[in-house]
């Protein structure tokens, strides 16, 4: 651990004139921020839509869960090829949102979202014939679930919520509230009941929990839809040949007592995979009615006629997953051979998801695996219909691969930043021989939250980006290489057109927001800027420590230095804790830019320094102890910001927030180096918080059950407890902050909102325990806000008492800058 590299440094730290002359980063500030979010190029790349959304505070509505700008949001158009000036892309009503959704094949139709208070609209407009018609159906929105897929310019297929209902997305937070106080009418006028149930073994499917959604075709010209199938769906996968949906339907799931909860596999359902003709009149085919299928596995062959999808059978844990082949002629599936290779279930920075790689290859496949008789490292190999592997990486020596095309009997892959195209034969040729610099896969992306997993496809037209921002135009058929420059170092890709050879960029001057349509040449034309206010705002600077882990595992973690910052001068220091949360070496957290609740450059415009330790965690590997140890894997990293001259050992604070609140409330039970904390929407009881209801579904639970959420994370995720409370007791209670409570010396503020899915009991839990030792501690409560707080009223408020907090027990004097 004692091997150390502090010079890396993003940008000059700056002199203390300069920073006395700039402005301070504030609250008000961050809260005035604009941002731009999805955007697309149409089929020419003439013309790009993007979102744009207002200042955060001038939202009407701040009731949704983790608000970004879904009520403020305007989709905008700019003609590249004429003024590029950004219009309203069709008319939109004021004081809605409006979300991108997707373009039409043909690009004459754009599908999009609208929000309001209290509704949820998909609309489609008509370029061409202009006008716009709303969906009659509402199609479920949320975090688990895809949009609206197009089958030709004028179909589209979606799962519908049930009659009535919003969607997941939208429900969350002020509709399941404003359900509950109708209920709370209810019984006070006293004339109907309000009861509502919800069963388990021979009680399971009750009345309510029966059907409730549908799978739908809709016309795009008319808005109607006609029903493909019955069923709560998930997801639904549109073969090649635009046949079939493979659609996976979920229904309550009947947990086996013997077997543990994956939380990999998301949530307390059964998932069956169906294959659903999109012509009318075909009845859904069941593949495997035995199969709990992983959700987002299902990948089609590139001639649509056979599927490959990840699933357990009933009554077996997901460890005994496997891959499973679904034939279109014979309607039936049967387990895929792999010839004794070990399937990589696991995908995701935190290996959080249940996700193999898998690709076709003809009529064999490629997966991501490892040989049990061969090194333990994974690999890629092509696995025949007969079950016969051949390692694909064998000339690649020790460089890992990433699949990310496949063209007929050809593999495009990705090997030390160089694109290789890998024949049947094992053979290997270089398609970047005129690329100097690394490449690394690139898909576009809003920047709200971690992009998914990349997933190979057979368009043998990609997009690569390279470390130094530029992006690659790669035509693996042709081997046709282009590349387009980005207008500055920290510009960032948020959408490409192949065809045109066009990038649309989202850049920084001066904290001033900058977006831009670039081509190849260098030629960028500016298209908008935003939050001017920010002009001559002095921001952090954060520095990187590169440092080595238990493992040898090379690390870097990351603190951010208050403007003005004097080299030599050791401040106080505020260390945000996050285990599982390992930094890259490029720096990835908030800039003042960003409009988020929990910037934390807010904290270095005080005058204090920000640590980010990397806290390698497998959440994955259970049993384990998530606490034990914890304070001293933290204390090494802080030790080694103030060997480099950054920090103040004798004035140093934790603070967390969700699995970081845990960590905040578990490590200063076991030192007294830290002279306050603060814990946010932190579980404390590990007991309670498997079996408490998300406060946002508790009124839906009889309809969808019970997702299980805290079951499963206390089982198989970040809780580590590998069995049920029952069954070992002992972790449980030795993992949970609450029962270290008299062992904590360290005065405390804990903070949580109400419509928390962390129940904000665990932090009365944590409070009483601390009340009951008389403990310096607070506990601060928010009405209204869920894991993370949107009203700008409540931000404020949050802010405040932080820095009244840290002022007390820290102080920062900007003369130490």
């Amino acid at each position: 651990m004692k091997n150390i590299t502090h010079a890396f440094v993003c940008g000059a730290l700056l002199s203390v004139g300069a920073a006395t002359a700039a402005e301070v980063f504030t609250v008000d500030h961050m809260l005035r921020n604009e941002d731009f979010g999805h955007a697309v190029f149409g089929p020419t790349g003439r013309h790009v839509y993007f979102e744009h959304f207002p200042a955060y505070e001038d939202m009407q509505d701040f009731s949704r869960v983790f608000v970004r700008g879904q009520q403020r949001s305007r989709i905008l158009v700019a003609d590249l090829e004429g003024d590029a000036v950004p219009r309203s892309a069709f008319p939109q009503v004021p004081g809605d949102g409006y979300r991108i959704g997707t373009l039409s094949p043909g690009g004459s139709r754009l599908q999009y979202f609208r929000v309001g208070s209290s509704h949820f609209v998909t609309g489609i407009h008509d370029f061409v014939k202009g006008g716009s018609v709303a969906l009659k159906a509402i199609p479920e929105a949320s975090v688990l679930y895809v949009g609206p897929v197009w089958i030709s310019d004028s179909t589209l297929g979606f799962a519908t919520t049930r009659e009535g209902s919003l969607p997941l997305g939208v429900y969350l937070h002020a509709e399941s509230r404003d359900e509950l106080y109708a209920e709370w009418q209810k019984a006070r006028r006293g004339r109907m009941a309000t009861s509502s149930e919800i069963g388990s073994g021979e009680y399971l499917l009750t009345e309510s929990r029966k059907v409730q959604g549908k799978l739908v075709l809709a016309d795009a010209q008319t808005g109607a839809t006609t029903t493909m199938a019955d069923g709560n769906f998930e997801s639904w996968e549109l073969s090649p040949d635009r046949r079939r949906f493979a659609a996976v339907r979920t229904r309550p799931l009947a947990p086996d007592p013997t077997l543990p909860l994956e939380h990999a596999a998301l949530g307390g359902v059964h998932r069956d995979l169906l294959v659903i003709e999109t012509g009318e009149g075909s009845a859904p085919v069941l593949p495997c009615p035995d199969c709990d299928i992983a959700m987002g596995t299902a990948k089609w062959s590139p001639d649509g006629q056979s599927l490959v999808f990840f699933a357990r059978l009933l009554g077996e844990a997901w460890s005994t997953g496997r891959l499973w082949r679904f034939d279109a002629h014979s309607d039936g599936a049967e387990p895929v051979k792999l010839g004794g290779l070990k399937l990589v279930t696991r995908a995701g920075p935190l290996q959080l998801l249940l996700a193999p790689q898998t690709a076709w290859f003809g009529d064999s496949l490629a997966v991501f695996a490892s040989d049990p008789e061969g090194e333990a490292r994974p690999e890629w190999f092509i696995v025949s219909p007969a079950g016969e592997a051949r390692k694909l990486s064998g000339e690649f020596g020790d460089s890992p691969i990433h699949l990310i095309a496949v063209l007929g009997n050809r593999l495009i892959a990705l090997a030390d930043g160089d694109v290789w195209s890998i024949g049947s034969d094992g053979r290997r040729t270089l398609l970047t021989v005129d690329i100097d610099f690394p490449l690394k896969t690139w898909q576009a992306h809003d920047g709200f939250g971690p992009p998914p997993p990349f997933a190979a496809g057979y368009d043998p037209q990609l997009v690569l980006q390279g470390d130094n921002g530029e992006i690659v135009f790669l035509d693996a058929a042709d081997g046709t290489v282009r590349s387009v420059v980005a207008p500055s170092e920290r510009a960032t890709p948020i959408a490409a057109s192949f065809t045109a050879g066009r990038v649309l960029y989202r850049d920084v001057a001066g904290n001033v927001g900058v977006l831009s349509a670039c081509a190849r040449g260098g030629e960028c034309r500016e298209l908008m800027r935003i939050n001017r206010h920010l002009e001559g705002v002095a921001a952090g600077t954060p520095v990187r420590i590169d440092h080595e882990g238990a493992d040898g595992r090379q690390l870097y973690s990351w603190i951010l230095m208050p403007p003005g910052y004097r080299e030599g001068a050791s401040l106080p220091t505020i260390v945000d804790v996050y285990p599982g949360g390992v930094y890259r070496n490029k720096w990835h957290r908030f800039d003042p830019w960003d409009m988020h609740a929990l910037n934390w450059h807010l904290l270095a415009a005080r005058g204090y320094a920000v640590l980010f330790p990397s806290l390698p965690e497998a959440y994955h590997e259970v049993p384990r102890d998530p606490l034990k140890g914890l304070a001293d894997r933290i204390l090494e990293v802080v030790d080694l910001a103030i060997e480099a001259g950054y920090s103040d050992g004798d004035r140093l604070a934790i603070q967390g927030q969700s699995y970081g609140g845990y960590a905040t409330l578990g490590a200063i039970a076991q030192t007294d180096r830290f002279k306050a904390a603060v814990a946010l929407a932190g579980p404390a009881n590990l007991i309670s918080m498997y079996g408490v209801f998300d406060v946002r579904l508790r009124e839906a639970a009889e309809l969808n059950g019970p997702r299980l959420f805290g079951a499963s994370w206390s089982e198989t995720s970040q809780g580590g407890m590998g069995a049920p409370p029952w069954d070992d007791p002992e972790r449980y209670l030795r993992n949970s902050p609450l029962f270290t409570a008299p062992d904590i010396e360290t005065p405390v503020m804990i903070m949580q909102g109400d419509r928390d899915y962390v129940s904000m009991t665990e932090g009365e839990q944590m409070f009483t325990a601390l009340l009951r030792e008389n403990k310096d501690a607070l506990f601060v409560r928010y009405w209204g806000e869920g894991h993370v707080y949107n009203s700008p009223a409540n931000i404020r408020d949050m802010w405040s008492r932080i820095f009244d907090w840290y002022g007390r027990y820290l102080g920062a004097d900007s003369e130490e800058r």
